[in-house]
This record gives structure tokens, sequence and C-alpha cells, in this order.
């Protein structure tokens, strides 16, 4: 189409034809005709087989029509999302770009005049988003600031603020005097502190220092220079020349498009080669992530401890994490210099009870003294000893694990287990299902089952599965458990009176017999560490001369097969640490899940697609990262993936089949006396005349937890969920309260607490609820800080319990003979 073809002679009115267009594609046809398109598809085509010989896209007419469908029709529609209000044209397209940002994270935006009305600051504002911007006079209502012509006789550098409230918020609105008039509007910033800026005085011929507000040293900070979009449509701009202003307009829109997207594709070369990330996640915690050669690791998955205790672990003397008032952390307090802040922002409420005496005696001693509190000093000092303090950790961590075991954990491994079964492999690997009748007569029963998403120990299958409290009257073949079980758990089981009624399969094993003279797979690694773990504990108790240290050493030779070096034993925190996590931290990698979910990150359509309609795996999860990158969780299907090579069912089973016959071993002492047992503990009542469970320093051996002391109450409220009093050697009385997923601090104790517990148990009191705050991460990896409620309730669901609060395991039937 020619220009001849609209008619413009100095008049705003526009032809008929031109007019009577409806729709954004007519008008865009109503400029690029036919033959345009035809060429555009052919020099896209020629272009493309010049960038990728070997794979060229190909474009249809169809597909050009298509692509200036969508990007035409985009904004046709004010989308308005919840809880948000219409703010017109342009501040709606701020709003919908920041749907996504987290709230209440003290995030700052900056933009330019075309944007920014004084309504988006407030709305901005009460989600937690702090704002910054220049802005037209116009848009600020019954502007108190002086007008241009006002301003123009001030001198330059001059500045005037004034607060103006919107729907609760306030904000600064800003007038400075530069070569021009400038105004500016912010949520989090004014005009002090002021500072100079360097200009250029043209009646002076020379350079000038003159006053600039802190809002527009933010402004410049953030929004300065050269706009990268108008520079590239002013290097790269169509080459078309029109007197019509709508084919202008036109063309500047279209300079845009193409600019938008060269731009985009630039974006995207760069993160398809130099910053492609290789991830491995477990649901939203990344274990692993790998930038080229820098590895990206979590300290909690080798040392999984509060970073208040790692000077303790690691014998960090000179190290100690202080405090600081997170709760003054707020806008308002920023550049704050003055006395220490109320106790209350220090929040001593969500402390542990000692941790909480421990600040409340600091800060005492702080408004004793009159400390100065400098915020901006105060914060830098504990993020830089927060840090210090993880790094020494992972140092001394790291040099102790590459001088005992010559593995090196954060080059070698992700996590403490993966770490474990890499020691073992390299310094200590040497080359080269029953169906059972249970004995209803048990107290304790021998064998576990799987049942109601729990581990039960029951005398009868069908009142475990439907927790019969009546006496069972169910058949044999109902009162049969089926699982898989060790041979030495099976044995002890009919020891007890368990009868085997079908054997469906059996794994048979060539075996050795453990000796001085034959080490077992695992006794060199587990006698090193236990070796190092001995001797960094110190001197038990009891040896206070040379000959009872003597003696000892003698004992556990002959029990151990260890040989303790007397110079070494020295209580050594980080040395100690550092053997229990290896000691503890092997086995679980035996038993680990095979089939792992996977995270892989996608920018390519046919990817996508294949791993959709791939049947050996199953997609979990498809999170969009942005407009062309796909983060995607996969797992394969039971039939397709590896076996590892580093499990062993085998082996973990039969750790915690002896680790349970051991416990066993200790209720057959004490039998109907237990009152609570737990994997490695057992609580029971100690009676005259019978058999007390001994305890020593050996492994195996049962720890006295109250150093000679006893307890005078004790009430649980189900597994891991207990409290007692007990009474020191020396007469004091204290309370242990323990409560699993409910962190005991000062606030939520107050709730929870021993009498709480009994009350609930004794009278059947109804759940109360304890306020929790945690750090999570949401899907997009932001790490945000809730509140949430806990509902704190006795549970019951293991034993069959009675009135008088005695229990039986269900199934059990009282057997006179």
């Amino acid at each position: 189409m020619s220009e001849e073809s609209v008619k413009f002679k100095g008049s705003d009115k526009l032809p008929d034809m031109f007019c009577n267009l409806e729709t954004p594609y007519q008008f865009f046809t109503y400029f690029y005709n036919q033959d345009l398109i035809k060429l555009i598809v052919e020099q896209s085509n020629l272009f493309s087989v010049q960038l990728d010989t070997g794979n060229p896209v190909s474009l249809q007419e169809t597909d050009i029509k298509r692509y200036i469908g969508i990007c035409v029709l985009v904004g046709q529609e004010n989308t308005i999302g919840l809880n948000e209000s219409d703010l017109g044209a342009c501040a709606n397209i701020v709003t919908r770009l920041l749907r996504n940002l987290p709230n209440d994270m003290n995030y700052h935006v900056y933009f330019d005049n075309y944007y920014t009305t004084l309504p988006l600051l407030a709305q901005l504002s009460q989600r937690g988003v702090q704002a910054l911007g220049t802005i037209r006079r116009n848009r600020i209502p019954k502007c108190p600031l002086p007008g241009d012509k006002e301003m123009s006789k001030e001198n330059r550098g001059t500045s005037k603020e004034y607060i103006t409230e919107t729907e609760g918020v306030p904000i600064s609105s800003i007038a400075w005097k530069n070569n021009k008039i400038v105004s500016l509007v912010s949520t989090f910033c004014g005009t002090l502190p002021k500072s100079k800026a360097d200009r250029c005085d043209k009646s002076q011929n020379k350079r000038v220092e003159i006053d600039c507000p802190k809002i527009v040293k933010e402004y410049n900070k953030h929004m300065g220079g050269v706009d990268l979009m108008d520079s590239l449509i002013g290097r790269y701009r169509i080459k078309l020349i029109s007197r019509k202003w709508y084919f202008r307009l036109f063309y500047h829109l279209l300079d845009m498009t193409i600019n938008t997207r060269l731009l985009g594709k630039r974006h995207d070369r760069i993160e398809k080669t130099s910053l492609y990330p290789n991830v491995i996640m477990r649901g939203t915690k990344l274990i692993l992530m790998e930038v080229g050669n820098v590895k990206f690791l979590d300290s909690l998955n080798y040392f999984p401890m509060p970073l208040t205790a790692l000077p303790k672990a690691f014998d960090l003397k000179e190290l100690k994490k202080g405090y600081f008032p997170h709760l003054f952390n707020t806008l308002a307090h920023q550049n704050y210099v003055g006395p220490i802040p109320a106790l209350d922002f220090y929040d001593p409420d969500h402390l542990k009870e000692d941790a909480r005496e421990k600040l409340l005696k600091w800060h005492g001693e702080r408004q004793a003294e009159g400390y100065v509190f400098d915020f901006q000093k105060e914060i830098v000092e504990y993020c830089i000893s927060d840090v210090e303090i993880l790094t020494q950790a992972c140092l001394k961590f790291r040099d102790l694990m590459k001088t005992e075991t010559t593995v090196d954990p954060f080059q070698e491994s992700t996590t403490i287990a993966s770490c474990c079964n890499k020691v073992f492999r390299r310094n200590f690997l040497k080359p080269e299902t029953i169906g059972i009748l249970p004995n209803q007569n048990l107290y304790h029963p021998v064998l576990p089952s799987k049942m109601n998403n729990k581990l039960m120990f029951v005398n009868c299958q069908k009142c475990g599965e439907d927790f019969v409290r009546e006496e069972c009257q169910h058949s044999i073949q109902e009162r049969s458990i089926k699982g898989t079980w060790v041979i030495e758990e099976v044995l002890k089981a009919i020891e007890k009176g368990y009868q085997i009624i079908e054997t469906y399969e059996i794994w048979e094993y060539d075996t050795i017999q453990l000796s001085k003279d034959q080490e077992g797979l695992f006794s060199g690694m587990m006698n090193k560490f236990l070796h190092i773990k001995q001797q960094a504990s110190g001197w038990p108790k009891h040896c206070l001369t040379d000959e009872e240290k003597n003696r000892y050493i003698d004992a556990f030779l002959d029990r151990e097969d260890i040989k303790l070096e007397f110079s070494k034993i020295i209580e050594n925190p980080c040395l100690r640490s550092l053997a229990k996590l290896m000691l503890n931290s092997f086995w679980g990698k035996f038993a680990q899940k095979e089939n792992q979910n996977k995270t892989s990150i996608v920018r390519d359509c046919g990817e996508f697609f294949d791993m959709l309609t791939n049947p050996s795996i199953h997609v979990n999860t498809v999170l969009p990262v942005n407009e062309e990158t796909l983060l995607i969780t996969w797992e394969f299907r039971e039939e397709a993936y590896d076996v590892s090579s580093t499990v062993n069912v085998v082996l973990a089973s039969y750790v915690t089949a002896l680790a349970r016959l051991k416990l066993y071993s200790f209720l057959e002492k004490v039998e109907e006396r237990a009152v609570y047992v737990d994997t490695d503990s057992c609580i029971y009542i100690s009676r005259k005349g019978l058999d007390d469970i001994s305890t020593g320093d050996f492994i195996g051996d049962m720890t006295d937890e109250l150093n000679g002391g006893f307890i005078s109450e004790f009430v649980s409220g189900g597994p891991k969920n207990y409290a007692y009093k007990y009474t020191t050697l020396s007469g004091e009385e204290q309370i242990v309260c323990k409560v699993k997923g409910i962190s005991l601090n000062y606030k939520a104790s107050q709730v929870v607490n021993f009498e709480k517990i009994k009350d609930m148990v004794l009278k059947k009191s109804d759940p109360v609820s304890v306020l929790s705050r945690q750090l999570r991460r949401t899907r997009e990896h932001a790490v945000v800080t809730v509140e949430f409620p806990k509902v704190y309730k006795i549970t019951s669901m293991k034993r069959k319990f009675y009135e008088d609060h005695t229990s039986v395991p269900f199934g059990f039937k009282k057997i006179t003979y």
C-alpha cells in the first residue's frame, strides 16, 4: 500500500477506510500487505540458513501472522489480579510484572515517570515492596511542591520535600533543581542525608559541586545512564521515513518489538552457554548446583546443627555467634544510632530457656554500660561473624576429613552419608519374605510390621491394622504378620513363642566368623572412628587416678579390641563431632531410595515433549522459570531405574535388626516395668529385688542420662513426646520436656510443658495450638519467614491403652498356663 492512498492534508481527520478498521490485526494488515509478509518470510528463512546451515528454521506465512497476532493482541485486555486495584494502564504493567515477587522481603523497585503514580507506590508498600521513581506533577493530586517558575528562581541544587499520605502510606515527594526541575517520590527514601554532586556550570565554565538529595542519588544509582532499549532503537532503527504520524508511531512500535526480541535472544544465548547449571534437588531443597567449575553445596547436609553449635562442635574458641535485634530491622531503623534497642526486638521468647537467660544477662549489661548501637555497623558485623563461623567450621571439617580419611568431602560428595560411603570404599573395602504367627502373650513383641504408614510391634496383624481395642478374636490367618526379616530376628521370635506358618522366599549368603584373625567387612572403618571418638571424649568421670585410667584402657582393649593411647585421651569436641558423624551417618546410605527424583533445566520444546512422552520416566512437576526455561522434576518408573552401586538393602536390614535386638535384650530384663522405649533408650521403673539395666563405657552399653539422679514423675503423650521431673544427686529438682516437631522455646514452653502434657493425658484435654516460625522455600526458591500454628495433641496409635494408662500390644491376650 502506498502513502498516497492515505490522504493527509494537515488535518487530524483520518480517511474512512482507516476509521473502519476494528481489530489490531486489521490495523497491521493495513500497513503490511501480503507481499511484505512474503518478503519477511523469505528473508527470515535466508538468515536462518546462514545462521545454522545444519538445522535451519523453515518459516511459513501463517507463522508470521500468528506471531503478529500474539504481539498485537497482548495487552488488549487489562487483567487485574486478586487483591489488586485497577491503577491504570501504566501502573498495572508494574503490578503485573511484580506478581511473583515475594511480599514483605524489603525489595526495592525503581521506575521512571511513565509508570509512577502515588496509588501504585501505596499498593506496593502495603505488600512490603518499596519503590522510588520520577513522577509527573499532574499525577500528584493538589501538589504541594513549588511550581517550575518558583523553583527556577532558586539556586542549583535546591530541593523541597513534602510528605503526602496515600491509602495510609507516607510517601516522600521531592522537587530538586538541576539543569531542569526534577520531581521524585519514594516510600523508603527522602532528602536526607544530602551528598555532593559534580556538575558542569556553563555560566562559569567550570565544574561545581551542588547539593544532591539521597533520593536523587538512589535513583541515579539504579536508573542512571541511557536505557538499553532506547540505545538499541537509536542504533538499529527501521530505515523508513514518512511524514504521516501514524506511520512513524507504528515504525517505532515495530522497532521496539524487533529489539526486544534481539535482547531476549542475546540473554537466552548467554544462559545456554556460560550459565547452564546442573542441579540435584530434594523437593525445593537444593542439594547441589554446579555452574561451570563452581560448585554450590549446603553445609547442613554435612553437619546438621545450628550455627550457634558450630563453635563448640569444631572448637572455634575465638568465635561466638552474638545477638542481633532482627525485629528492629525495618526501613525506619536502617540508619539508627543510639541506645541499644529494647529487649523485645531481640525476640527472647523464641529462644530456649538457657539461651534466653544468657540474652537477658547480655542485654542488661549493655544497657547498664550505656552501649551505643549503630545499626549499619552492627548488621554488617553480625553477618561477617556468621560467615566467619561457617567458613572456619567448613575448613576445619574439610581438613580433618582429608587428614583422617584422604577424602575431600566437598569435592567428592554432596552429603555426609555419601562421604562416609566414599571413605569406606577408599580406605576399608577389601578387594575381591516369611509368614509368622506371633505369640499373643508377649508384652513386648519381637518382629516389626509396617501398617497404617507406621512401624508397629503387634501380636495380631488385623488388630493392628484396625486399631482393635477389645480382646483379640481373630483367626490364625488374620493374626499372622507378613514381612521381611533377618534370620537373627526370626530366631529370637521363635524363642519367644512365634510360629512360622509359611515361608515365601529366603536369601542365603556365605558367611565368615568374625574373630581377631579375621576382620569383618566394616571392622576397619568402625574401629578407626571409634578409636578417634573414644580418645576425643576424654577420660570417663570415674577415672581419677593413673591406675584407674590404665584399667580403663585395658578393659576397652579386652572388650572392643581397640588400643587407646594414654597421652591422646584428651577432650577434643571437634574430633569427637567428626568421628560421631562418621559412625552414625555411614549406614543410612545402604538403605537410600534408589529411584530419587531428578531435576532438569529444559529450554528446548523438543526435549520437553520427549520427556512427557518417554514411557520409562514420570514427570512430577513443571515449574516455568521464564518465558523460555522450565525446571522439571522427574523420576524413572519402577521397572526402568538402574540399581545403585552404593545401596545394599540386606546390610541396611541387618543394621536396624541387630539394633532392635540389642534394645530387646534390655526390655527382656525390665518387661512390664518399661514405661517408654525409643530407638536407643529405655525409661523404666526401678524396684528393689529386680534387675536394673546395667550401664557402662563401651559400645552397646547403656548410659545413665541422669548421672545418678532419679525420675519422680514421668508422662508421655506418644512417640518422641514425653516429659519428666527428676532429682539430681545434689537434691535439685529439674524438668525435661521433649516433643517432636515443636521447638520448645520460651514462648512455646508456656503452652506445652510437663503440667500441660500430664493434664492432657490424665484428663483427656483438648489439643492446644503453638505458633511456630520457620524459614521456608517457595516453589520459586524464594526464602521466606512464615508463621503457622502447630497443633499439639496426645497420640496413642501404636499400642492399646487401658483406663489406668497401662498399655499392651494390639492383639495381646493374657494366657494362663
